[in-house]
């Protein structure tokens, strides 16, 4: 009986809408109250009711016996069936009303979202799944005018009052902002024009103490001019003397040595014996024309060259005996290249041609040997110029002023500034607490004393020289092996 009902149950469903079998559920719940309400056989009541919506009463009513006492009846109440037959009147009044639900009511017409009409369904689920769309169509409806309302009211509000007052607000606010800056930078430019005049004139004092020199960077200042000068003076006078020579060497026409040794030898003898001669030497036998003006210069090298920081080859009464003396003095250290010129016819022999080529050779030698006590007279050459400044620094350190040059070498110029000026007592007078001057000072000192590394440095590039020359020489002494030897080792 229980599935029977489920399957018609099922089958009545099935017609309605989907989502709106809320209707079909109620009345199943009514039909399930007053079925399961009626009394099983042998109940304790005699009779039962059931209601089940919309308004059909059903009223089953039991048999009537004598024993419906409270004590028990050896016979039952109701006659033999009569459960089943109220079940089964139950059963057709709810069948009876599930087809009215569904089938007697007509199909509800609604329309589409172009306005046609469209059916719905059939029945009272029809009708209502109509009247809720109708409900929420009115309903999203009137959402819908309550937010254009608000979007409405919201325009206004925003455009007409709060939209204005921000921009009021705002255009006082940046007008207050861009004073407030304007006042901020004021105080800003005044800070830093007081840093920057502070920091500039801190600087000008930093200047001043810095680059306003102190007396003795005036005295570096004004020697390093004089010292170029008399490098490059005494530089000149070092190539005249080795052309000098060279000519004699090479018998060039119009020098002393041109007619051969024996002219050069003459030449020489006059000079000794009316500038070098001293009477007294060789037993006091001596042949000297006149009064030498430089008895033996040209063998003392420490008077002539090591005693004065400046040859005087300026002197005006014996200037141009000291530099004969120099001249000579050389050639007595390193010898003199004299030699006899070659006939024309010799020269033209494979003997005379290597005779005058070795004559060449010994020349370059001979002027390679020169250059190391040459660069020593050189550098005692006068030509600075700054006899002044010289003199000045040499007197406050004790110097006679008889051994002070007018016309001082480069030589002496270092040695008054290197030595002298160190010696005159008040050196440090003008660097105490002042540490500006001292650092000039220091400046001053490095670069003098680079220009000493660069002499030396001279020195040996011409000491190197010697050397090789010497090397050479002791080379040329060594037998080569002969032609047959070189083809044995072979």
């Amino acid at each position: 009986m229980m599935q029977a009902l489920k399957n018609a149950l099922k089958a009545r469903l099935g017609k309605f809408r989907f989502g709106k079998a809320s209707m079909a559920l109620i009345a199943l719940a009514g039909f399930l109250i007053g079925y399961n309400s009626i009394a099983a056989y042998n109940a304790g009541q005699c009779e039962a009711q059931g209601m089940v919506p919309p308004p059909m009463p059903v009223t089953v009513s039991g048999g009537m016996c004598a024993c419906c006492a409270p004590t028990p009846c050896p016979q039952p109440c109701e006659i033999s069936g009569t459960a089943s037959m109220a079940k089964n009147l139950i059963w057709n009044a709810f069948s009876e009303l599930l087809e009215n639900l569904t089938d007697t009511i007509p199909p509800a017409i609604g329309t589409d979202a172009t306005g046609s009409p469209v059916t719905l369904g059939g029945g009272l689920d029809g009708y209502t799944g109509l009247q809720i769309d109708y409900m929420m169509e009115a309903l999203l409806q009137r959402l819908n005018n309550t937010e254009k309302d608000m979007m409405a009211w919201w325009d206004t509000m925003w455009y007409y009052n709060l939209l204005p007052a921000l921009k009021d607000m705002t255009n006082q606010i940046n007008t207050a902002s861009v004073h407030q800056v304007a006042t901020h930078e004021d105080g800003m430019d005044v800070s830093h024009e007081s840093k920057t005049n502070h920091t500039m004139e801190k600087a000008q004092v930093v200047a001043h103490e810095t680059y306003t020199p102190s007396k003795k960077t005036c005295v570096a200042a004004g020697a390093s001019g004089g010292l170029g000068r008399g490098r490059e003076f005494g530089r000149h006078v070092r190539r005249a003397m080795e052309r000098e020579v060279e000519d004699d060497g090479l018998n060039n026409k119009g020098s002393p040595g041109a007619p051969g040794v024996g002219a050069q030898h003459a030449v020489r003898n006059d000079i000794y014996e009316t500038t070098f001669c001293d009477p007294d030497d060789n037993g006091g036998m001596n042949t000297c024309k006149g009064t030498p003006s430089l008895p033996n210069m040209d063998t003392r090298v420490n008077d002539l060259v090591y005693g004065n920081l400046t040859i005087p080859m300026d002197d005006p009464a014996k200037g141009a005996d000291y530099a004969t003396a120099t001249k000579e003095l050389v050639k007595n250290m390193v010898g003199d290249p004299a030699v006899d010129p070659l006939p024309a016819s010799t020269l033209k022999t494979s003997a005379g041609i290597a005779g005058f080529m070795n004559r060449r050779v010994y020349m370059a030698r001979y002027n390679a040997i020169r250059t190391v006590p040459m660069l020593g007279i050189g550098w005692r050459t006068p030509g600075t110029n700054i006899g002044s400044l010289v003199e000045n620094l040499r007197k406050g350190a004790g110097v006679p002023v008889a051994e002070i040059s007018k016309n001082p070498s480069y030589k002496e110029v270092l040695h008054a500034y290197m030595v002298d000026r160190f010696n005159s007592g008040d050196y440090a007078n003008d660097l105490i607490g002042d540490q500006s001057k001292i650092e000039m000072e220091k400046l001053s000192i490095n670069s003098f004393y680079l220009m000493q590394l660069r002499d030396y440095y001279e020195l040996l590039e011409r000491t190197a020289l010697a050397l090789a020359v010497q090397v050479s020489v002791m080379a040329d002494k060594i037998q080569l092996p002969k032609t047959e030897m070189n083809r044995s080792l072979k």
